[in-house]
């Protein structure tokens, strides 16, 4: 699937998520591309992993807390506000509002799906990417 072997191209890992979309392709089109819509947007990418924390954490998505946390720390924020980051949301930018809607989406995904953390070794939900 063109959407999965994207993700792999840019990330290297396949988040679990994505691996509980695939189940849906006409979701994971539609995610793949409110995500790219989003990309295009105003907000830096350290802005956008401090707002994805904060919804991980209000939703207690291990999951998300997990890769955001890593993403956070790779957009050059410091241990100290990737903390302050979980705590942190925005109520200003449109963007903003769109991106924490997806998160909310994902993170309930996450908990729902019961998705494990990305890196997980569990064998019956490792994820065959085409």
């Amino acid at each position: 699937m063109p959407v999965l072997r994207g993700a792999l191209a840019t990330g290297g890992q396949l988040p679990n998520f994505l691996g509980v979309l695939a189940g849906s392709p006409a979701a994971l089109r539609a995610y793949a591309r409110f995500r790219s819509e989003l990309r295009h947007g105003k907000l830096t990418l350290a802005t956008l992993e401090r707002i994805a924390l904060g919804v991980a954490e209000y939703y207690q998505s291990e999951p998300g807390i997990a890769m955001h946390s890593r993403a956070a720390r790779g957009a050059g924020l410091a241990i100290d506000e990737v903390a302050l980051a979980r705590q942190w949301s925005s109520k200003d930018e449109r963007e903003a509002a769109l991106l924490r809607y997806l998160k909310a989406r994902t993170a309930m995904v996450n908990v729902a799906g019961e998705v494990p953390v990305d890196g997980s070794s569990e064998a019956s939900r490792a994820l065959q990417a085409a």
